[in-house]
């Protein structure tokens, strides 16, 4: 067998797992098993059932999108979403057994969310609508049809929306986000008696507020909620309020509370039903104050934060008897999970397991008794499934292994150095897949974020990473000042100075790479990243002469216009601590494209024409100016992409974008 090095094509290679949980009485696990299709250049998600004796079999038909598998409380039956139908996501049920899949329940406007009700007679969903669609709203599809008369609502509500904006009126702010327009949209919570092919549906937000993250109080007679402002309010990021909303009179009760110290997300209520906990961030410094769990008792107002070391929070779970909760923490480059009391007892026992360095575990479930069933990526794999128990961890993804088998993988080098103010920075170095005669030259990944934390495991750049290290180059990436994982002063670190902090970081790691030994030739040294990372890649060819070329994707490179396209302005004010309409000249000063005229690396731009989270002007501003100065520049713009590109675009975007990047480098760098 001929062994070969990663390349871009192997995006059809490998599949991911996601959303595991586990049946009540706890024999049975179902997750998403997702696979690239080549021939639909699409993604395939299908249900996937474990059984307690190991046994894995497809559980739903995979025809389309199946996602977001709820056993119901008695465990006889899976929920999951669908768009089987052809008309956006709808609710189904099928039984554990197997057999058909049943149409519950199909809103016209899609459902996004749906959680069980304790007593398992209901199910709350949440689906976005405007104030046209409820105007709209006779009665939503609570009933199985056929096929054409599907068809048929399908192409009068596409009629209707078509002439809704035909001109298009904008009234608020934000007004568009992920890769689609707002158009007045709020989240509203619908109850829905379960049975199928007779339930009845209610919707019990009536106001302007946009509510999501609901879960079940243990009667099963009210649900607890996040919700954002009226239309009045322009945050976006900050303000989410708990509201708990009692179901029991024939309209709803509504108690907001607002916090004016923290901006609550994903409530949950423990399974004895005496505490409520959740996600928070300090209301007033949103983006450099870490999240943190905090909890309180459901009869209390006041929230206390959890003590959770210092690390960055990811998916957390109570733990089955109320003792705590069970989180993912992120630090110094792997995530493992760890567990934090409530109450005055210790928390229950769990199987929690042992992940090795630049590991990173993305979701997990928790059975009955302890064990723990996990996804996570590492330093040999992007994805892999496991169940750790008493006796042992067991892989639950065998077919991975087909992956790796005809494919090498480069190993990961840590590297631990320091930035000349005396900072201590974490990266990892890979070498060329393929030994080269002579020097290489060395690409240097920069993450977006500006806070997040990479790792050798990030899935969503491993295959990036090797398939460069394939091409011949070093790569070397970091988790600069700024980063996650690194404890709440670290992310802090960045605060009004982006690029005039974490150059030093890059720099340094540069030379820390350089004084490794390793063969590099240090006039050949590129620079890419994304999003932040492609703000970083431009402001370090405008103030560094050490970069051979560069290739930027979805970046910022003027706040002044980015604050005013963007939806996601409130990170411009809250990390400049500036308006445009103040301070100009000073948010001028510290966008990149202030510095277009010291850029003479040749620069490969790459931009999503439906980005809305750093919109493709910011693309066209810098090609302009560049080609103005008669730099070598091309900018790439793909359609039907938004922000998530490298991470959820369509396959031969993602493929093309690798090929592209890694070319772009070939022809200034050479491999």
């Amino acid at each position: 067998m001929t062994v070969q090095p990663w390349s871009a094509q192997d995006v059809f290679r490998i599949e991911a797992i996601e959303q595991p949980v586990w049946s009540p009485d706890g024999s049975a696990l179902c997750y998403v098993r997702a696979t690239p299709d080549e021939s639909k250049n699409s993604t395939k998600r299908v249900l996937w059932l474990r059984t307690a004796a190991g046994v894995q079999k497809r559980f739903s038909a995979g025809t389309a999108v199946d996602r977001t598998p709820r056993w119901s409380p008695d465990g006889r039956r899976i929920g999951f979403l669908s768009n089987r139908g052809g008309d956006g996501m709808a609710l189904y049920l099928i039984d554990r057994d197997g057999g058909e899949a049943e149409l519950l329940v199909s809103i016209p406007t899609g459902i996004s969310d749906f959680v069980w009700s304790p007593d398992g007679t209901q199910i709350v969903c949440v689906s976005a609508l405007s104030a046209a669609d409820i105007a709209a709203e006779a009665a939503p599809k609570v009933v199985m049809t056929t096929p054409l008369e599907r068809e048929q609502a399908a192409a009068r509500t596409a009629q209707a929306a078509k002439e809704r904006i035909d001109p298009r009126v904008i009234t608020e702010l934000p007004f568009r986000t992920g890769t689609d327009y707002i158009d007045g949209k709020r989240g509203h919570l619908y109850v829905v008696t379960v049975a199928v092919g007779a339930a009845s549906l209610r919707r019990v937000t009536t106001d302007n507020r946009d509510y999501g993250a609901p879960c079940w109080s243990t009667d099963s007679q009210s649900l607890y909620a996040v919700c954002k402002g009226d239309t009045a309010t322009t945050d976006y990021f900050v303000g989410s309020a708990l509201v708990h909303i009692v179901l029991t009179q024939p309209e709803a009760t509504f108690t907001v509370t607002p916090d004016a110290t923290w901006s609550i997300y994903d409530p949950q209520l423990s399974p004895d039903g005496k505490w409520l906990a959740a996600v928070a961030q300090r209301s007033q410094q949103p983006f450099y104050s870490a999240a943190v769990l905090v909890v309180r008792a459901v009869h209390e107002s006041q929230w206390r934060v959890l003590d959770t070391q210092d690390a960055t929070i990811g998916t957390w779970h109570w733990l089955p008897d109320s003792s705590g909760i069970a989180h993912v923490a992120e630090w110094h480059g792997s995530a493992g999970i760890a567990m934090v009391p409530v109450g005055a007892m210790p928390a229950m026992k769990i199987s929690a397991p042992t992940v090795a360095a630049g590991e990173v575990i993305e979701d997990f479930a928790i059975r009955h008794d302890g064990a723990i069933a996990y996804i996570s990526g590492s330093p040999a794999s992007p994805c892999e499934a496991w169940v750790t128990e008493a006796t042992g961890t067991q892989r639950i993804s065998p077919w991975a292994a087909d992956w790796h088998s005809d494919r090498h993988t480069v190993p990961f080098q840590e590297l631990w150095y320091t930035a000349p103010d005396g900072q201590r920075v974490q990266g990892w170095l890979l070498p060329p897949a393929t030994p080269v005669d002579g020097s290489a030259g060395l690409i240097l990944h920069i993450h977006g974020g500006p806070h997040a934390m990479w790792s050798p495991g990030t899935r969503s750049m491993w295959l990036e990473w090797q398939a460069t290290a394939g091409a011949g180059f070093y790569v070397f990436f970091c988790n600069p000042r700024g980063s996650e994982g690194y404890g709440a002063a670290f992310q802090a670190a960045s605060m009004g100075k982006w690029g005039s902090a974490d150059q030093q970081d890059f720099e340094a790691g540069i030379d820390a790479v350089l004084a490794t030994g390793a063969a590099i030739d240090p006039a050949r040294i590129g620079v890419t990243g994304g999003s932040y990372g492609g703000f970083m890649t431009t402001w370090l060819i405008g103030h560094s002469t050490r970069f051979a070329a560069a290739v930027s994707v979805r970046g910022v490179y003027n706040l002044l216009t980015q604050h005013s396209m963007s939806d996601a302005y409130e990170l411009i004010e809250y990390s400049f601590d500036m308006l445009p309409w103040r301070d100009a000249h000073a948010l001028w000063d510290k966008s990149p494209i202030a510095s277009v005229a010291q850029m003479t690396a040749p620069l490969l731009i790459i931009h999503s024409e439906q980005d809305y989270r750093v919109p493709i002007g910011e693309a066209e501003q810098l090609y302009t100016l560049l080609r103005r100065l008669g730099r070598t520049v091309e900018f790439v713009r793909y359609p039907r992409e938004g922000h998530e590109l490298t991470r959820s675009g369509e396959p031969l975007h993602k493929i093309d974008h690798m090929q592209r990047t890694i070319a772009w480098f070939v022809r200034f760098i050479g491999a």
